[in-house]
């Protein structure tokens, strides 16, 4: 009887976790069919150092009831340091290196996004980033507007217009 009740209070203290399943890919876009490693964690695992040699993407699942305020990112220091961030992702397949651009990800960590700046992504790496680029963040899809400082800014796609005008300091209406 008195285990009827724990169990829901368990399965509750479970589910309410946000939790991360990554698969590592050596091809582009999750591409492969092999699988080279694969993790699984939450915020209280920490900084992750690099698994593989060959991962060029990873394929990001939330496996617990997300509150919203949890991501994964991929960073091209050793530390997690967040000025190397190249991705951030809550659910699907990311790029985390490139050959050409000379990127590699060297670590990756599950955070609490509001320990992260910013409402909106932002990053000064332009790897996974392209100027009008799409992007889902936090469950709202943004498209990436490159700022003079070389960094990206999500912008909402309904808003994209007038925020590349007001960048390219034109402030009369085009109709």
């Amino acid at each position: 009887m008195l285990y009827q009740i724990y169990i829901p209070v368990l399965f509750s203290l479970i589910t309410s976790v946000s939790a991360y399943w990554i698969q590592f890919y050596s091809e582009p876009r999750c591409g492969s069919k092999e699988i080279i490693h694969s993790w699984s964690g939450s915020t209280r695992r920490g900084c992750q150092t690099r698994f593989s040699k060959s991962t060029n993407s990873a394929l990001v699942t939330n496996i617990g009831t997300s509150d919203g305020n949890t991501v994964v990112v991929f960073y091209t220091s050793q530390d997690c340091n967040p000025e190397t961030a190249i991705a951030r992702v809550e659910n699907g397949c990311v790029g985390i290196e490139s050959v050409n651009l000379g990127i590699k990800y060297q670590s990756f960590n599950v955070i609490r996004t509001f320990d992260s700046a910013g409402l909106t992504p932002i990053s000064k790496n332009a790897f996974a980033y392209q100027h009008g680029g799409i992007a889902l963040y936090k469950g709202v899809e943004y498209r990436w507007l490159k700022q003079d400082d070389g960094s990206f800014r999500g912008v909402v796609p309904e808003e994209w217009d007038d925020a590349v005008l007001k960048q390219r300091g034109i402030t009369a209406s085009v109709g």
